[in-house]
């Protein structure tokens, strides 16, 4: 009986295998912050470079502001610069995203303290297959 139990044991360690192991290869580069005062806001910047399966950002989460938000700026029919909420961004496999000036980025709303230059935000990027990714952006001007 007890062999019995010990491959039943092996059967299910390599089933389970594949699940414990997996992993994303997705990274995020270059993250910074422009500084900003208390009850304003601000944004963050970063590089996505997709791994080797689809993915996409759904949610970003900061203690630094009341609210964090995935936006993207985008040009209205009038010629002015607006701001467009994003429920989510899908990022390829293997190619490069830029949340950037002018472009994506996050939103951080109603800042809890004044952001200076040479502070660090701490940023969670929440991806749909990934899951969390915490990042540590610098506060510099552009």
């Amino acid at each position: 009986m007890k062999p019995t139990i010990n491959i039943v044991f092996f059967l299910v360690l390599i089933l389970l295998l594949p699940a414990c192991s997996q992993t994303s290869d997705l990274t995020i580069d270059d993250p910074w912050v422009r500084p900003g005062a208390k009850g304003q806001n601000t944004a963050i910047y970063f590089t996505i470079h997709g791994g080797s399966s689809k993915d996409a950002l759904i949610d970003a989460a900061s203690d630094a502001a009341v609210e964090v938000m995935i936006h993207k700026s985008v040009m209205a029919e009038d010629g002015k610069m607006s701001m467009e909420h994003q429920m989510m961004v899908e990022i390829p496999p293997d190619e490069i995203i830029n949340f950037e000036p002018g472009g994506l980025h996050i939103m951080l709303m109603d800042l809890v303290e004044d952001l200076e230059e040479g502070d660090r935000v701490d940023l969670t990027l929440i991806f749909d297959q990934t899951g969390e990714v915490l990042i540590d952006a610098p506060v510099k001007s552009p």
